[in-house]
């Protein structure tokens, strides 16, 4: 069920101690317009970096699937928080409050919900399977069309937050 760790999952794990200590050194500005969400952010961050460092590890099919859950809120997250802390960074909470920010939060859950639930209708993608690498328990998948929408969500959010 478990493999050895392998260099990829001991970069991962260790990126997600690196965020959390990057967490605490950002706690005493926790009080400045945006800190809070950035700090949630780098959360979501580290939810991905420790999510996946584990993952990687599993090579039991359905229990490495599981971990794709976590992954996936991480990521999902890590985009959406991104704008908001730049929204409230620059003097925008307004928007990060509002009803487009509310609809932005549902549209990470269902993306989340359809991730969870992709054994089901194999929308996100087929044929899931461990292939290994590097002595990690690494996946392959046929992509299908929600996974590319997804990704374009995510890369339009992440955007935005940068302009």
């Amino acid at each position: 069920m478990f493999g050895a760790f392998s260099w990829p999952a001991i970069a991962s794990l260790g990126s997600g101690l690196l965020s959390l200590g990057f967490i605490a050194f950002v706690w005493p500005y926790r009080d400045e317009d945006g800190a809070r969400l950035f700090m949630a952010m780098i959360g979501a961050i580290a939810l991905w970096a420790f999510s996946y460092g584990v993952a990687l590890l599993v090579f039991d099919p359905t229990l490495r699937f599981l971990f794709e859950i976590p992954i996936w809120v991480g990521t999902c997250f890590t985009s959406l928080l991104f704008l908001a802390f730049a929204l409230e960074y620059t003097g925008r909470k307004d928007v990060v409050r509002s009803k487009a920010m509310g609809g932005l939060v549902a549209l990470m859950v269902c993306f989340v919900g359809l991730i969870a639930t992709n054994p089901w209708h194999q929308l996100v993608w087929r044929n899931y399977r461990i292939e290994p690498t590097a002595g990690a328990a690494t996946v392959a998948h046929t992509n299908g069309v929600w996974l590319f929408l997804i990704l374009m969500a995510l890369l339009i959010l992440t955007a935005g937050a940068v302009l």
